[in-house]
Order: structure tokens, then sequence, then C-alpha cells
């Protein structure tokens, strides 16, 4: 193991709270993945094997619609988690594309893997279900701000969530991913100046 792929994975021992008797039943599986800005962790229509750790980086999660539009679905950052989860479970391809929107590094593990330990390890158990809570915490989180506020409450949202992401994220993205123009978005910013 390189140094930097040991620093990867304490990073993600540190998240998940794991010992290292837990690191070393998925230490031959993980693999470091670098993405440059632009670069796709997956595209639409590929299947889903991996689920990725994001050790440094952003990437966004997107869909194209059948007009050619672009909707961003949801931002990732250091310390969370990406993958196509219902695509592997369902074994269909993926529906929407994962972007590196600066330069990523991932620490990956093939999905198998981590049902496989889920299915043999108590602990595996815990840390899969750990990872499910968090994303359907957060995909109802979205789906709430979506059906009951209205743009400018979604934007106060996004910037109490996540503080960081606009000196981070171009005004496009921002804008699909509260279901709004880029018009609309700077409309709703200069009313809060």
């Amino acid at each position: 193991m390189t140094q930097s792929l040991s620093q990867y994975q304490k990073a993600l021992q540190d998240q998940l709270n794991l010992n290292d008797d837990t690191l070393l039943m998925i230490q031959d599986a993980l693999r470091v993945k670098h993405y440059t800005a632009g670069e796709h962790v997956i595209m639409v229509g590929e299947p889903s094997v991996i689920v990725g750790f994001i050790v440094h980086g952003l990437v966004r999660f997107y869909y194209i619609t059948h007009d050619g539009q672009d909707m961003t679905k949801s931002f990732c950052q250091e310390g969370e988690f990406v993958g196509a989860y219902d695509a592997f479970i369902q074994q269909t391809p993926t529906t929407f594309s994962i972007e590196a929107l600066e330069d990523t590094t991932l620490l990956t593990l093939p999905f198998a893997r981590l049902f496989e330990l889920g299915e043999q390890h108590m602990v595996w158990q815990g840390i899969h279900l750990n990872m499910v809570q968090r994303l359907y915490l957060k995909k109802q989180q979205r789906e709430q701000e979506l059906l009951l506020y209205d743009a400018a409450t979604r934007y106060r949202h996004f910037q109490a969530r996540y503080p960081t992401l606009e000196q981070r994220v171009k005004q496009y993205h921002i804008a699909s991913y509260l279901g709004i123009t880029p018009v609309s978005l700077s409309r709703i910013r200069a009313q809060r100046a």
C-alpha cells in the first residue's frame, strides 16, 4: 500500500468509525481513483459497480432530460459517498451521470464486496445501513424542499446545507439544482443583497 492510500483509508476509517480489523476486511478491494474537473465518475447508461468515498473534491449528480436540458440532482463533497446505488440493486444501467466539478479523489469499493461483507459480518451490516440511511435522509430532504418550498426558500436551504459550495460551483449548476433558471437565481441573490 502506498502512503497516500493509507491516508485515504484513514479518512474513510474516521468517517465510518471503523476499527483496524474492520478496515482490513476491505483493504484488498479498495482502489484510489483520480478524476480531473469535467471528467465523469459514471455516465448515464453505464452499469453501477462501485461506491466511492470522496477524499478530496466535489461532484454533481445530474440528469439530461428528453429535450437535452441538464438538471442537477445533487452535489457531494469531501466525506460523502457517491455511486448509483439504485442501479446496482436493480442491476440496471444508471439513469444519471456523476461529474467531477473539481479535481476529485475517490477511494472506491465494489458494491458487490460491500454487500458480500454485509451478509458475512454484522459490523458491515451496520456500516451498510448507516450509508443507506444517509442517502435516504438526503433524498427525503431534497424531495421535501422541491415539493414544499418556493425558490427563494430552497436557495436559503442550499446556502445553509452547503455554505462553501457557492464559491466552488457554477451558477447554472446551482440554478438547475434549485429547479430555476440562472436569471431567476440572479434575481433571488439581488433581493437578498
